[in-house]
């Protein structure tokens, strides 16, 4: 029993994580790309998503360092990041790393400024982590189904 409870919380950790991104990543490619619906995003519920999403992206990148944790940091952030994303990350990105850590640092710090347009790179990086993120909810409730 104690098991389904690890894995029912591991799958909800993981989905609401996938929720809140997708949403908001929405939302940013909307504005990005102008698409139809765009004009009706107040622009305040934008800056709020892209600042939620930088926040995501620095929590995942201190997971993935262990920078939070030697900082403190892991505390002040209100974002838990699942461990088995961690794990699915380091493996998806095991060569490649360091390279991908200055990646996500970067997109943070291009959504925390605000800037009026992101790079196309920059949305590549956002829909590769939704698509890590997505597997990785998808193998959570796979494993919940199975018991």
């Amino acid at each position: 029993m104690a098991d389904t409870g690890l894995l029912a919380h591991e799958y909800e950790q993981s989905a609401q994580m996938a929720r809140e991104f997708t949403q908001a990543v929405l939302a940013i490619k909307k504005q990005h790309y102008k698409l139809p619906g765009a004009a009706s995003l107040d622009a305040q519920e934008v800056a709020a998503w892209r600042r939620r999403i930088a926040e995501l992206l620095l929590a995942l990148r201190d997971a993935l360092t262990q920078k939070g944790v030697a900082q403190g940091l892991a505390e002040k952030r209100q974002v838990v990041v699942p461990y088995p994303l961690v794990k699915r990350i380091e493996r998806n990105k095991r060569g490649v790393l360091p390279r991908f850590l200055e990646d996500i640092e970067g997109v943070a710090v291009h959504l925390q400024l605000d800037a009026p347009a992101l790079a196309e790179r920059d949305i590549g990086l956002l829909d590769e982590i939704g698509q890590m993120l997505d597997a990785e909810t998808s193998a959570a409730f796979r494993k919940l189904m199975r018991r």
